[in-house]
This record gives structure tokens, sequence and C-alpha cells, in this order.
């Protein structure tokens, strides 16, 4: 048996045609007996709009950067919240910055701005890369609970106890199955713990694809060729 974890925006979800050439790769694994699972820092509900569009298949589901994870019947297996003391502290520091930015808190389903509610991320829209940066640090500084990563559009904060890397370990721990069966795959920021700490693979030409010492591949369906013939 392998497990393999994927990113899914940029790395299992691109194209229509390599995303369904990567789902047609991913049946095939499931059918030799192995698990899929899909590493994401999307909520729960904002990833199943797309997977049931497009009927993409997986085993398990790490959402939220680690925060949610989810068996493919969508059963919550796990949840880490912001400490609830820390939403003032995080919105308080995002106001002072720029009292005028979008911000919202992740519920794990949606997205609120009230502080009052648990929240297991909270997401930023980026104005300014460099002033981005910036907040993030005298966050992460002022506030040790978080941690957090620049995306795209978005600066992302979350609990500083997980990771993709974090929920991948305590989803083993849940279905008892060793670290040693695990690849993963990615092409993000918020990916690279989960392919430093285990077997990982880096998608070609991605952003991060010249900072890490990670093979490259052209895609998931790719991978999983490889895989095969390594067994």
């Amino acid at each position: 048996m392998k497990i393999l974890v994927s990113d899914f925006d940029g790395t299992l979800f691109t194209t229509e045609e390599q995303t369904r050439k990567n789902c047609m790769a991913i049946h095939q694994f499931q059918k030799e007996g192995n698990l899929f699972v899909i590493a994401t820092g999307r909520n729960l509900d904002s990833l199943l709009r797309v997977t049931r569009e497009y009927n993409i298949p997986y085993d398990y589901l790490i959402c939220n950067d680690g925060t949610m994870i989810f068996d493919h019947n969508h059963n919550c297996l796990s949840t880490v919240y912001i400490p609830l003391e820390c939403n003032q502290q995080i919105i308080r520091a995002i106001e002072e910055d720029d009292p005028y930015v979008i911000w919202y808190l992740d519920t794990g389903h949606g997205y609120t701005n009230d502080p009052n509610l648990p929240a297991t991320k909270c997401i930023v829209k980026l104005q300014d890369r460099e002033k981005a940066k910036k907040l993030l640090s005298k966050i992460e500084t002022e506030i040790p609970e978080i941690h957090g990563y620049i995306s795209e559009n978005w600066l992302n904060l979350l609990p500083s106890v997980t990771n993709k890397s974090k929920g991948i370990k305590k989803l083993l721990d849940i279905v008892k199955k060793s670290t040693n069966l695990v690849d993963t795959i990615g092409d993000n920021a918020n990916d690279e713990a989960m392919l430093k700490d285990y077997h990982g693979y880096v998608i070609e030409h991605s952003i991060i694809s010249r900072q890490l010492d990670c093979p490259q591949v052209e895609s998931v369906a790719k991978l999983i060729e490889e895989l095969k013939e390594d067994d």
C-alpha cells in the first residue's frame, strides 16, 4: 500500500484536461489498494463545490492547511481552532495596519467577520505583498499562537500548532498507518513542510520548484505512473 497526499489548487486541480487525467490516475491508484488524500488550504465547503463538479476521488481530506481532517463521507475526524482569545488580537493587528482591508475568519465551512465564532483560519486580502510580509511578521511576533504564509491573493493565518504536514501526521495516527507509506506532491508555500517531512515531489515550474531539493514532476497523473514503476 501507498498513501499519496496531494495539494489541490495548482497541483491536482489545474486545467480541465489535466484534472481529468489526474482523476483517472487516482481512480486506478485507489483500485490497486492505495489511499489518496487531498491536503488543501480551502475549507470543506469550498473544496466540495469543485470535487463534486469534477467527480474528483479521495479517501481523506485535510482542509484549511491541516486544521481539519475528514473521511470520504465528510465526517470530521479532527479540528484545530485558533484560540478564541486570539481572534480579537489578530483583527486588531490587521485593522491597525489597514482599517479598510478585506479579511475573514474561516469557520471551516464558511467565512465570517464575527470574532466570537470559533475559526480555524484567518485570511486577509493582499493589497501589497511587502506590506503583507511585515504584517505577518508582526502577528507572528506578537501572537505566538499564530503562524502564516502568503499565497497568490491572500495572507493566511492559522494556529501555530498545525500545518499540512502535521495534519498528515494526525491522519496517520488516526488510521494507524506508517509514515513510510507516504508520498506528497505540491506547488506552493503551504506545501513546503509536507514535501520536506515526507517523500515530496514538486510540480515542475511552480513557485517553489527552485526552492526545494525535491524531485520535480509534471502532474499528479505522472507521479502515479512513477510510483507504479517503483513497485
